[in-house]
């Protein structure tokens, strides 16, 4: 009988829910592959921070901005504003504040799988699940007709127009306990311009990860432009059983326990509401690895 990875469709969830899967395995202990799938119930203007791990120290350093500009700006008012934390594996090398608009447009999928080469840091494309996980999601558009390139970490569809658009994000590291391998996936489906416009005219100190264009809608979109008859559950399904199947295992269907879930919510709740953390970037009261 095959291996199993534990996969868990959670669809639609709470900003407390989608800020804790960010950090599920700083929660949830592992102890199997395991494939989760969600989306923002909400249109949420997430800035994506965390330590970043040192090579020479072999620990983890606090690099993180100020928020409160963004926090208390009026032409925000009307958008959730939240920080997420995930532990970062090699340092970026930017200087600039990493930001995703999200919504039920936008599918994450996160996914641990046990590793050899414990306590280590792993670089992107370096890994079976890296290349499974581009490989299932490249096949399954191009089976639709969806044009697509790669870039560094980015999947790029073309548009009608013929303009190149990023739809799709993926990061690898190592888990929080430096024994498993940590990969995700975002997919946007719609993407929504209108915000990010709106959070770009309130950077008044510039600290935004800079685009090289003033319409940002000009390089990033949702594969529904292309064709809006694409169907997303399917498309979604046929994905994880490609990367089931390129990495040898069956696919489980599984739930949140009750207890991982009031887990997962706390962590979630915490984010949301410790002012240190979501202004601040103080990261003092929480808990990064499980022992």
């Amino acid at each position: 009988m095959k291996n199993e990875i534990r996969y868990i469709n959670l669809d639609l969830v709470s900003p407390e829910m989608y800020l804790a899967l960010w950090e599920y395995d700083s929660v949830i202990q592992l102890n199997k592959p395991t494939l989760i799938r969600w989306r923002a119930d909400r249109t949420l203007i997430d800035f994506w921070e965390g330590p970043v791990w040192n090579d020479e120290t072999k620990s983890y350093d606090n690099k993180v901005f100020p928020l409160s500009d963004f926090f208390n700006s009026p032409e925000l008012s009307d958008v959730q504003i939240v920080r997420g934390c995930t532990q970062l594996g090699k340092d970026p090398g930017s200087n600039e504040l990493s930001y995703y608009i999200m919504d039920p447009d936008i599918t994450n999928f996160i996914f641990f799988k046990p590793s050899i080469k414990s306590g280590t840091e792993i670089s992107h494309g370096s890994t079976d699940v890296w290349s499974a996980f581009e490989t299932a999601t490249t096949k399954v558009f191009t089976e639709r007709g969806v044009q697509i390139k790669n870039h560094s970490n980015d999947l790029f569809f073309r548009d009608k127009d013929g303009l190149w658009k990023k739809f799709i994000g993926m990061y690898a590291k190592m888990a929080a306990n430096h024994t498993y391998i940590q990969q995700d996936l975002t997919i946007t489906y719609k993407f929504d311009s209108d915000t990010a416009a709106k959070l770009r005219n309130a950077d008044i100190n510039s600290n935004l990860k800079k685009s090289e264009v003033s319409d940002i809608s000009t390089m990033v979109g949702g594969v529904l432009q292309y064709n809006s008859e694409l169907n997303r559950d399917e498309i979604e399904l046929d994905i994880v059983n490609g990367i089931g199947e390129l990495l040898g295992y069956s696919i489980s269907n599984s739930s949140l326990t009750t207890n991982e879930l009031s887990s997962l919510y706390d962590r979630g709740n915490a984010r949301l509401t410790d002012e240190q953390w979501y202004l601040y970037g103080n990261n003092d009261n929480f808990n990064m690895a499980l022992k």
